[in-house]
């Protein structure tokens, strides 16, 4: 049976498929993911003054040095932070209001590890179909997983569940990044 695709959109995913590979193996590879979290008021200035005098000595002189600049001074940045969370010698407690239940996310000093207890969790009531939402609000997902990427986490070391009741570990479910890529 012929195809009735127009020539443009063969060529279109000609074009797509090599950077879309890339980006997949950029996902695959937990090197590449880039979580900064959030900065600290004088990270946040140095790095804008950093940018904003790279952009301006980019334009100011065109070449493929200046780009191969820009590049770098973005790598120098990205160093510099995961350089500053290396040697803190504070670790931090941080209690998360999920609701009724509890979470508590404990960050060790020097990156030594961290370590989440409970997880909260929405206890599921039974719904009409007309009430239910396309995607439901997850504490794991909506308040639990955006809390660790702000404070620049990339996996948990360990995870303590005091019970099983549903409040303290009904928000499990939503901490896999990699699930709700595939749910979105």
């Amino acid at each position: 049976m012929p195809r009735n695709r127009p020539f443009f959109s063969d060529a279109i995913d000609l074009l797509l498929y090599g950077p879309h590979r890339l980006l997949l193996f950029f996902y695959q590879h937990p090197l590449f993911l880039l979580n900064y979290g959030s900065l600290s008021p004088l990270m946040l200035v140095l790095a804008l003054v950093c940018i904003y005098a790279v952009l301006c000595f980019w334009e100011k002189f065109k070449g493929w040095w200046s780009s191969a600049l820009l590049v770098g001074s973005f790598l120098i940045i990205y160093g510099f932070v995961g350089f500053i969370d290396s040697i803190n010698p504070y670790g931090s407690v941080t209690f998360l209001d999920v609701g009724q239940g509890d979470s508590i996310l404990i960050k060790l000093p020097h990156q030594e590890g961290t370590v989440l207890i409970d997880t909260g969790g929405t206890i599921p009531y039974k719904q009409d179909d007309w009430e239910k939402r396309k995607k439901p609000f997850e504490v794991g997902r909506d308040v639990v997983l955006h809390e660790i990427r702000a404070l620049g986490i990339r996996s948990i070391d360990t995870v303590v569940l005091t019970h099983r009741d549903f409040d303290h570990i009904g928000g499990c479910r939503g901490l896999s990044a990699r699930s709700q890529s595939k749910e979105s």
